[in-house]
């Protein structure tokens, strides 16, 4: 199984990216976020115009029944499991550069619903292991992150079969496919400049195939799950290309945390189903690994070069994801 990593680049006074770390959590750090990434798959918050929201799980016949008391919220421990994990990579990144970093931009694991996600919101921005981060707005979710690795708000670059805006055009749409420890990802996603939102909840705008989630050893080199996850890729952009929706497609971005060669292979798979005319739509140059750490990166270099964004405070929250 493939670990969850911890990821931390930046940009230097020259302007220039660099990746600083990759670590693995302690196994508390890796059980919890599993946990979180489980709960979020499974169960169904249901708000009113009277309540907060009610938790439910379906049962095996499919019923919606009240989940227990530990789908509902976490606990004073979680919390400190994920300090220590920040702290440990806060620790590193001090041996390497020689000094304390000043994180102003973090990101959060990927697939989080609206419990999970707060949870993390709360530890970060309440938390002091990473004392500059206390708004919600510094926290990425993970389709902004991805999307702001690749500076999307950046016209220039490689160009998009149609050239488009996303600050003019209202239907610009991305394509993340992401290879990671819990699933192979699959969702499509509107832009503008601070905010992302998946346009549907079913395939093929939105899938999560945990069967396939990204592994090391024999597993990752047979070809029996390859094979597997080429064809659940082939099936869902079949099915995406036939929608009307396909013609505001301007982006495709790759990333994960499986193996190179995996990662190899999906790329080569994605290339092979999106016609040639569209090549130049696909974002896979950056380390899929470090890709929402990147993203991290640029949010923080936008707001050092445009100070008066930190005013804004609450209008840089949207992500669905």
């Amino acid at each position: 199984m493939v670990q969850l990593l911890e990821t931390a680049a930046r940009f230097t006074g020259e302007n220039k990216l660099e990746l600083l770390a990759k670590i693995e959590g302690s196994e508390d750090y890796q059980s919890h976020i599993r946990k979180l990434a489980s709960h979020s798959q499974e169960r169904k918050i249901i708000k009113s115009r009277f309540k907060f929201g009610e938790v439910y799980l379906r049962d095996e016949s499919g019923r919606l029944v009240p989940a227990p008391i530990e789908y509902h919220g976490y606990q004073r421990k979680d919390e400190d499991t994920i300090d220590q994990a920040l702290r440990e990579l806060s620790s590193d990144l001090s041996q390497k550069l020689g000094y304390l970093p000043n994180i102003t931009s973090i990101t959060i694991p990927r697939g989080l619903d609206y419990i999970a996600k707060h949870h993390m919101y709360d530890t970060l921005c309440d938390g002091d292991s990473i004392p500059q981060v206390s708004q919600p707005w510094q926290v990425l979710g993970f389709l902004d992150a991805t999307r702001s690795a690749y500076d999307l708000d950046n016209t220039e670059g490689p160009e998009p079969k149609v050239p488009r805006n996303i600050y003019h055009d209202h239907d610009f749409l991305v394509l993340y496919v992401d290879y990671n420890a819990y699933s192979l990802d699959f969702w499509v996603a509107t832009i503008a400049e601070f905010t992302a939102g998946l346009v549907g909840d079913e395939p093929p705008f939105s899938f999560r195939h945990q069967d396939l989630a990204a592994s090391y050893g024999n597993d990752d080199d047979s070809k029996t799950k390859q094979s597997r996850v080429e064809t659940a890729i082939q099936q869902l952009l079949a099915d995406l290309f036939s929608r009307e929706e396909a013609e505001d497609l301007n982006v495709i971005i790759l990333s994960g945390e499986a193996s190179p060669k995996s990662m190899d292979s999906l790329g080569q798979t994605i290339r092979k189903m999106v016609p040639r005319t569209w090549q130049g739509i696909i974002r896979d140059q950056l380390d899929p690994n470090f890709v929402t750490a990147i993203g991290a990166a640029h949010r923080a270099r936008k707001f050092i070069q445009r100070p008066e964004l930190w005013k804004v405070q609450n209008s840089h929250t949207h992500d669905e994801l």
